[in-house]
């Protein structure tokens, strides 16, 4: 999911991605990536306080007691498909189909 800047003609690095889910159903409440440009500094520390900030900002949206899950980008592009539905079995901490029928 590497995307260009509007009108820099640069790529972004995906610095991580990160799976929210339903801690009680594994359903998925929101997938976030931070991006960087290529010359813009990310160390751990300033990843995690980004995607900190982030978080607190989705859990006053969501009443549902979230986790995460840290994904590859590449594993996720693979898997997410328009007839494929996910959520994460929340025992094994991993992504899985979601075979349940819509309503």
């Amino acid at each position: 999911m590497t995307q260009q800047p509007g009108g820099s003609g640069q790529d972004l690095r995906v610095l991580q991605v990160r799976v929210y889910y339903d801690r009680n159903s594994g359903d998925i409440v929101h997938v976030h990536q931070l991006a960087a440009a290529p010359a813009e500094e990310f160390d751990d520390q300033r990843i995690r306080e980004e995607m900190t900030s982030f978080e607190e900002s989705l859990r006053q949206r969501h009443p549902a007691e979230l986790d995460y899950l840290v994904v590859d980008e590449t594993s996720l592009d693979e898997a997410v498909s328009p007839d494929v539905n996910l959520k994460v079995d929340v025992v094994a901490q991993r992504l899985i189909r979601d075979d349940r029928t819509e309503s």
